[in-house]
């Protein structure tokens, strides 16, 4: 009997300290235990992330940067500051800048108001599909309502790298196709609220901003026309108007994946709009942003997260539907980021 026992003895405490030796437990989206050798993710939560941006010297977090990486390449062209001039992007954009367009800001290069001489950088970018929304973080909401989008449209001018303001009186045109264009569809202007929320300001000057709808003579390529007076971001919206709301929906996600490392957004799969869901520190847990008017009840959606956790990379789409006090539970799987970008594009 002893013979037996000590054996057995001795190769239970080889197993006990082979196990204490290993790297720590990391949970991941399959639900499984994985052993890492790095470290291990920080599940702490941030309670900051409501505050004015930008904040002075405080470091992105893991999700900033990945959604930063997400972000689609940015057109770029020159004109002349004094002459102005047509640019003429790929899939169908065009931006007409005025002669004497544009003057100093006052941050750098000359001085606040004076007019700008010489060339100037142009860099444009539109968004018309949910997940180009999802990746520039441009959620569709204004004084905290939704908004249907007929596409977003970022114009920026800078000359040696210091930003340039459209001049006083001046306006640029932004033209760009796209299917269906709705001519309620009016004019609004991007700001970011908070280092979390992207919100949209309506601008109501029909002389100064606004948008047209186009089409050509064959009526087979159509799309929206912005006329602006200002750069920056700018979007073709209109407040969606149902009234049957709730303000109380979120998502659960396992323990790792918190608001430093992760964006959980709502995508409505009858329009173009994108909700951000806030993580709430306290519940642990993803959810309409606070006051906020609510989601329309009975709408069909699509939940989609986007980690970054210690250089990997997860997504999760869940398809559902809003429920007053709804709580969607989301698994994300780990993709390459090459993957990742692919499953957004095709959202």
């Amino acid at each position: 009997m002893k013979k037996i026992f000590f054996p057995t003895f001795i190769l239970s405490v080889l197993i006990f300290v082979s196990s204490c030796g290993k790297d720590k437990n990391e949970f991941i989206p399959t639900q499984t235990i994985v052993k890492t050798f790095g470290p291990v993710v920080d599940s702490v939560w941030d309670s900051t992330t409501l505050a004015p941006v930008p904040l002075p010297g405080a470091p992105p977090f893991p999700i900033e940067k990945l959604l930063a990486t997400l972000e689609k390449p940015v057109s770029k062209d020159s004109v002349d500051a004094e002459k102005g001039g047509l640019i003429i992007l790929p899939d169908d954009v065009t931006v007409d800048i005025p002669s004497d367009c544009c003057v100093y800001g006052g941050a750098g290069g000359g001085t606040a108001g004076q007019p700008v001489k010489g060339k100037i950088e142009i860099e444009v970018v539109i968004l018309r599909t949910k997940g180009e929304l999802v990746s520039y973080n441009k959620p569709t909401i204004a004084a905290l309502q939704l908004l249907t989008s007929g596409g977003v449209a970022l114009v920026r001018a800078t000359q040696n790298g210091v930003r340039v303001e459209l001049n006083t009186g001046k306006k640029a045109k932004i033209k760009f196709k796209t299917s269906n264009p709705d001519a309620q569809m009016t004019y609004f202007f991007g700001n970011q609220a908070n280092r979390t929320l992207f919100d949209w300001t309506s601008v109501t000057n029909r002389d100064n901003a606004r948008i047209n709808t186009w089409a050509d003579s064959s009526k087979q390529n159509t799309g929206y026309e912005i006329i602006t007076d200002r750069f920056g971001w700018i979007n073709c919206d209109k407040f969606n108007g149902e009234t049957n709301l709730t303000n109380k929906f979120c998502a659960t996600l396992p323990d790792s994946f918190t608001n430093k490392n992760t964006g959980v957004f709502v995508i409505f799969k009858d329009i173009l709009s994108v909700v951000r869901l806030v993580g709430n520190p306290a519940m642990k847990q993803f959810c309409i942003p606070p006051g906020y008017r609510g989601l329309p009840i009975g709408k069909p959606v699509i939940l989609v997260s986007v980690s970054e956790l210690n250089g990997k990379y997860y997504f999760a789409a869940v398809e559902t539907t809003i429920t007053e006090g709804g709580l969607v539970k989301m698994t994300p799987v780990n993709l390459t980021l090459d993957e990742l970008k692919l499953r957004l594009k095709g959202l």
